[in-house]
């Protein structure tokens, strides 16, 4: 009986500690925390010494380094990355820019909700994604209103087309999709990196990713003009901490001169 309490009592704490754990994860205060500058240091130091011509190969190496996080926790962690800074129970979407309740998920019962938010991938599933655990990639994913996820579909990324009738700052045509400008520099930042981290046969599944279904001279001049933002930094942490790896290009900017030989 004894033995049974004690039992009890051990599981008690370690569902507790379990729990601290989590709320940590989560903790939006943890991912804008500016001392991370240290761990960043660290975590690309193997690339210090590595030649220009094979500067590519080696950072591809190092981000491919990492786990997928189940869907359940893809929700939590856009809820916590995302969040507002004024209001702790909603996120600011991606493109809309709309503050909207956490709960408001379209999901399950509430999946046809068009003013409820799910999850929009960047870097769109049906270029290389689909059928992969690539498309659980976190650095990738972004909340988005229902509808106007819907209306981006898999546009490539450029500049014009007609305002959007719910994106007010979107503008959109039947191939392309033109996001708000402080989420441009965004947007570029996250296909350079799905173009780096997946250069086909490895364990994710995925294709050779590669920018040319999009504009890319749109999205280095998107780079340029929208620097890395608090909000971006945030989300790179989370990623980090939820996945185990970085986006390179939000943490060393100048990298995608590096890589692409495209500066600003």
């Amino acid at each position: 009986m004894i033995g049974y309490a004690k039992l009890k009592i051990r599981s008690a704490l370690w569902w507790l500690v379990l729990s601290l754990t989590c709320c940590l994860l989560l903790s939006p205060t943890v991912y804008a925390d500016e001392a991370v500058n240290s761990v960043v240091d660290e975590y690309y130091q193997s690339l210090n010494d590595v030649p220009p011509e094979g500067f590519r190969e080696a950072l591809s190496g190092l981000i491919s380094k990492h786990t997928y996080i189940s869907n359940k926790n893809i929700w939590r962690y856009l809820e916590a990355s995302h969040e507002s800074a004024s209001e702790s129970e909603s996120v600011v979407l991606f493109y809309t820019r709309r503050v909207t309740p956490k709960s408001n998920k379209a999901s399950g019962s509430n999946q046809a909700n068009n003013d409820y938010w799910n999850r929009e991938h960047v870097w769109p599933q049906s270029y290389g994604l689909k059928r992969t655990k690539a498309k659980r990639d976190i650095h990738n994913i972004v909340p988005a209103d229902r509808s106007v996820n819907t209306s981006r579909s898999n546009k490539y990324f450029d500049i014009g087309g007609a305002k959007h009738d719910e994106c007010s700052s979107c503008f959109t045509d039947h191939d392309s999709w033109e996001p708000p400008d402080e989420v441009k520099g965004d947007v570029a930042r996250i296909l350079f990196y799905m173009d780096v981290r997946y250069e086909g046969q490895d364990a994710s599944g995925a294709d050779d990713l590669q920018l040319g279904w999009t504009n890319s001279d749109i999205l280095f001049e998107w780079h340029c003009a929208d620097p890395v933002s608090p909000e971006e930094k945030r989300k790179n942490n989370g990623s980090y901490k939820f996945q185990g790896n970085r986006n390179p290009f939000v943490d060393r900017p100048e990298w995608v001169q590096a890589v692409y030989n495209a500066s600003c």
